[in-house]
């Protein structure tokens, strides 16, 4: 070709409508956002607010059964030692023996019969501090506050424990476990028992967490102030 032929050939990119090339290509049709509603993302925030309680509850008992597991440890501590006080403790002092008080009747109305509902463990220990109040002379010996409280202990939960408590007196009077005897004639540690079964805490944490997830959630989905500020909450 020579030089004047090439010259009057015309370019193919000048001859080549842009339009032409973008009607050659295949239409794709955009993809439609499909963005969550509003009502959707709420919802969405409650259940991970209320998945995060939860799992904060889960703890919050991991928490009380580690501690319930230790007062084990500390019951087998505290028998090991009264053993040991027992073994030190010299026999036949010669101390005159006290005469013991008897029960005298009350104006008190009679306890009523506690099935272990922890509901009514609060009324319960109060209605045994006033009779221990009123009979002061009688209850000095912590042995008669213990069996004047399983008396009363006669339905439920709280008879299984009581069940538990007299065989336990049984067999370590058999064994003659002075140290075992010790401890379940002592007030302070029939307590602590009861405390540790009955005691409404774990629930009344448990509660607390969810009402505040609760308030959080409903405040944020109003717009409205949050009542977990208030002192109720906190």
């Amino acid at each position: 070709m020579s030089y004047d032929t090439y010259r009057e050939t015309p370019d193919m990119a000048e001859s080549t409508d842009m339009s032409d090339l973008r009607d050659a290509l295949p239409h794709i049709q955009p993809r439609a956002p499909s963005p969550a509603t509003n009502q959707q993302q709420m919802q969405n925030l409650q259940n991970l607010i209320l998945t995060a309680v939860n799992n904060a509850i889960a703890d919050n008992n991991e928490l009380w059964e580690e501690r319930f597991s230790s007062k084990d440890e500390e019951v087998r501590d505290l028998r090991r030692r009264l053993a040991e006080s027992e073994r030190r403790q010299p026999s036949g002092m010669g101390l005159p023996r006290a005469q013991e008080a008897e029960f005298r009747k009350t104006a008190l109305a009679k306890l009523e019969p506690y099935d272990g509902d922890k509901k009514k463990f609060r009324s319960f220990s109060e209605s045994l501090e006033l009779h221990f109040n009123a009979n002061s002379a009688y209850f000095s010996r912590e042995r008669n506050r213990i069996s004047f409280a399983l008396s009363y202990m006669s339905i439920g939960a709280a008879a299984a424990l009581r069940t538990e408590w007299v065989e336990r007196r049984k067999i370590a009077e058999e064994r003659s476990d002075a140290g075992e005897i010790t401890l379940l004639e002592s007030w302070a540690h029939f307590e602590r028992t009861l405390k540790d079964h009955f005691t409404d805490t774990c629930q009344a944490t448990n509660t607390k967490l969810y009402n505040k997830a609760q308030c959080l959630v409903k405040s944020f989905l109003e717009g409205g102030e949050s009542e977990y500020e208030n002192e109720e909450y906190r």
